[in-house]
């Protein structure tokens, strides 16, 4: 009874013919052999189940734990959830498990205060639209004022250079659609500074960095071929932002 599945078949089947051998028929052989595979399944996955499961659960523990630090403060400070009957815990768990399942994914928020709730979510996309427009604008300035390639009098010119800029700003904010800029969910409360506007609306997106860089490289493409011939600066600006792009 205490013999193992091997030691078994092992006696019963030892040859008195051959000492130390044993022998099996056709149909008992497939059969050894269907079970061995069967047992090496079982034995691996026993061995490599935990260490999955330990995996996983780490993951799992670390959004879990950002999620309830996250809720916390948001309530602290005084944020409801609206727009969605689900809790603030399910959808944060959800933005956060949606910005760890692609590297192209960052996070974004954008904040408004308003009156009106049914415009305050348009405004706030809006001011989230303009301000990645303005942060890429910002780095097409940087390039332009770190170059030592534009004469200090190219740079001095800055009516032509914010020209050439909100030229481009504009362009990046059109650009900006739904899809590179997705939102996740809505938090308001009532303002803590002195203002006319009942609420203060905040949004939690998800940015596509790899659409935006497109639509980006898209914007700069027409303002460089729109914008009207401003002599030196504008093809030194062209040559600067090729560098850099």
């Amino acid at each position: 009874m205490t013999n193992t599945f091997l030691e078994k078949l092992k006696t019963d089947r030892l040859s008195p013919k051959n000492k130390g051998t044993w022998t099996l028929t056709g149909t008992e052989r497939y059969l050894f052999i269907w079970k061995a595979i069967v047992y090496s399944f079982i034995l691996s996955a026993f061995f490599w189940a935990p260490l999955k499961t330990y995996s996983q659960g780490l993951s799992k523990k670390g959004i879990k734990k950002e999620v309830k630090n996250g809720v916390k403060s948001l309530k602290k400070e005084g944020w409801e959830l609206v727009g969605t009957p689900l809790t603030m815990e399910y959808v944060y768990g959800k933005y956060l498990t949606e910005l760890e399942s692609d590297p192209n994914l960052e996070p974004e928020n954008g904040t408004i205060y308003c009156s009106n709730p049914d415009q305050c979510e348009m405004f706030v996309t809006a001011a989230a639209r303009n301000k990645i427009a303005a942060d890429a604008a910002g780095r097409i300035e940087g390039r332009i004022y770190n170059s030592s390639t534009l004469n200090a009098d190219v740079k001095a010119d800055q009516e032509n250079v914010n020209k050439y800029l909100s030229a481009f700003r504009q362009k990046v904010s059109k650009y900006v659609t739904p899809e590179m800029l997705k939102k996740s969910f809505t938090v308001r409360r009532k303002p803590r500074v002195e203002t006319e506007h009942n609420f203060e609306y905040q949004v939690y997106y998800v940015k596509n960095i790899e659409m935006l860089s497109k639509s980006v490289n898209r914007a700069l493409e027409e303002t460089k071929q729109e914008v009207e011939k401003i002599g030196e600066i504008t093809g030194a600006l062209d040559k600067i932002i090729d560098e850099g792009s």
